[in-house]
Order: C-alpha cells, then structure tokens, then sequence
C-alpha cells in the first residue's frame, strides 16, 4: 500500500509521471504538468463523491487501451455538510495509480477535484483501488480497464529447408506509423531480413527471416518491436510466436558410438512430427528405412530397421530395435529416412578391445 501525503495546492496542480521510458512498455512516459485551475477542468469527470449519504463504492470502468497510454482524469469530491472536511488521507493499492487532490480541505458546500492518474506497465485487464477517508468514512474508487499490445500476431514461424519464414504482424494502434518500426529477433536465433508494409484497411507488416542458429530447435521465438520517436527509440511489448522447421531435424550426438550388445539411442530434435505420427500407427515404433553408409565415397545399398520412438521436449528419442552391429557395422556417415525426415550422423564401431 501506498499512501500519499500532500501540500496546499490550488493555482498549480503537478501530476509527475516517473521515468522517461518504460523497459515494460516501450513507451515513452513524459512528465504531465497541469499548471492552472482551467487544464483541471479540461479532464474527464471519472466520478462524483458526496461526503454525507450514498454510497461508499465507486466503480470507475477506463474502458479498453494499448499499452503505454497514461489514463488521467478526476472524481468530483462535494462536501454536503456543514463542516470542513479534510482531505488528506488517501490510499492506493499500486504505486501505478496516483490520487491528487486540488486542495487538503473541502469547505463546506464547496467540491474539489481528486485527480487520479493510471499509468499500468502489462498488457491485460487491471483493477486498482483508492480508499479515501472522509468525515470518519472511507470511500473506496474500484478503478479497473485492460490495455492492449500496438502490435500483434497470431502466425506461427514455420521455418522452410532453406531456413527462411514470413510472419504477419498486425499494428492495432492508428498513433503509430509503420515507418516509425523497426524488428530484431531475441535470441540470435534468426534474424529479420526484410519487412513490407501490406496495407491501410487491416494494416499489416509482414517480415521474412532467416535463420542464423541452424544448429538450434526452439518451439518459440520472440520478435521485439521498436519504436522511433524525435526523442529516441523504444521497445514495445515483444511478441512470442511458436515456431516449426519444416523437414529439419538435428541428431544428437553427432557421433554415435556402436558398441556390442548395446542399443543404438540418438535424439531428434526440429520436426519430428511425422515420425511422432507414424510410431503411433505401429505400437510405438517407426521405420529407419534405407539406411546407408557413406564411406570412402562409396555408398552401400542400404538396410531397414525398427526404432522404438520416445516423444520427448521439442524431439523424440529413438532406439534402434534388435542388434545395432547388424545395421551399422563400419565407421562412416549414415544418411537414413525416417518416416521421411531426412537424417544424418556419424558412427563408430567400438571394439571390445577399445571399451577395455
């Protein structure tokens, strides 16, 4: 809880906003300095409170908006009696909603203004609340609204096998312009190639990447907008997209040791779906299907094998069913298919004598 004690203030009026930028948001957060009684009077009426009578509950509904707008406003706050009523006793349930009061004092028949001020750092609905103790009650503001991103989407990242992928983005907020934004991709996982502009009546900015990392499988990826303004450039809120490779999987370990007696286990990871599909259709099992060793530049003319299939995170695991030394029995590079993904590894033979 936040408690705000106050000055005298009549001519002037500060709300101060802290922080010149916002790391949540992006969005810049100047100072707002109401300097007369008219600038006052310009806000919107959130609200009126009669000191004596009616209810102590007020629901203040700020409706829907994009993430880094400030809601500014007043509740009108009449003293109904016959005595000075103070008004210095507020409390606010988050240090991002403020209360301000034009005066500490409502003379009696006199109504001041109470300015509020909402300034959430997250998308999504927010509730705040104000308690205000007045004549020995306390009134209570119910503050609640739901800020939206600027930019959006709802793709995923399909990776093709040459490592590229489009995505549209959809920019919801009209203050922003698209040549005011730019796209970088967290993670170095990929990097963003190019982006275009598609049009007025549902704008949309679509952008092609490429990927950097082909060695990694991530099932997200995070495009981080930004923002360029007269005074600098901001972040805005990133966005998480889930992502697909396309006929790409990576095997590990790179090398695979065959020894005697011993089941052949690699993992796969990238889009392993198909095989994820087929093993399902056969208890559990998958087909490795011509099965060939590279070596000396020579290729032999192939085998086919069971795999036991084990889903695991991002991949799956598979083990070689029956006698690894019949299917592999050389060192060499093995270029297979299985449930048509395309795999390839290097194996080597140990020997009983090399275990020892």
């Amino acid at each position: 809880m936040h408690v705000f004690l106050r000055s005298v203030i009549r001519a002037a009026v500060c709300i101060v906003v802290a922080l010149a930028s916002d790391e949540a948001t992006g969005m810049e957060q100047k100072t707002v300095t109401l300097k007369t009684d008219l600038e006052v009077e310009q806000l919107s009426v959130f609200g009126k409170i009669q000191v004596y009578g009616g209810s102590t509950n007020h629901d203040i509904n700020l409706k829907t908006d994009f993430i880094g707008n400030i809601y500014q406003g007043r509740v009108l706050i009449e003293n109904n009696g016959k005595q000075t009523v103070l008004l210095d006793k507020l409390t606010s349930s988050c240090g991002c909603t403020l209360a301000q009061p034009s005066s500490p004092e409502i003379l009696p028949g006199e109504t001041q203004n109470l300015l509020i001020q909402v300034a959430k750092k997250s998308i999504g609905v927010f509730k705040e609340k104000i308690d205000i103790q007045l004549a020995g009650r306390v009134h209570q503001l119910r503050i609640s609204g739901e800020l939206l991103p600027q930019i959006s989407s709802s793709d995923e990242v399909v990776f093709a096998k040459n490592g590229s992928s489009e995505i549209d983005l959809q920019l919801h907020d009209d203050r922003i312009k698209p040549e005011q934004l730019s796209f970088a991709i967290a993670g170095e996982i990929a990097s963003v190639e190019s982006s275009r502009y598609l049009g007025h009546g549902d704008p949309c900015i679509r952008l092609t990447l490429k990927r950097v990392d082909v060695a990694r499988f991530t099932d997200r990826i995070v495009v981080v907008p930004q923002l360029k303004t007269e005074s600098g450039a901001f972040d805005l809120v990133p966005i998480t997209l889930n992502t697909r490779f396309v006929g790409m999987v990576r095997v590990v370990p790179s090398t695979v040791f065959v020894r005697p007696g011993i089941p052949v286990r690699i993992f796969l990871f990238g889009d392993v779906e198909a095989i994820v599909s087929e093993s399902k259709t056969h208890e559990g099992f998958a087909r490795l299907s011509a099965v060939r060793l590279e070596k000396d530049s020579a290729v032999d003319e192939g085998k086919d094998a069971r795999v036991l299939v084990d889903p695991i995170k991002n991949g799956v695991a598979l083990t070689v069913d029956g006698d690894p030394n019949k299917l592999f029995d050389s060192d060499g590079i093995i270029s297979a298919t299985c449930a048509g993904v395309d795999l390839r590894f290097r194996v080597r033979i140990l020997r009983k004598e090399e275990e020892e």
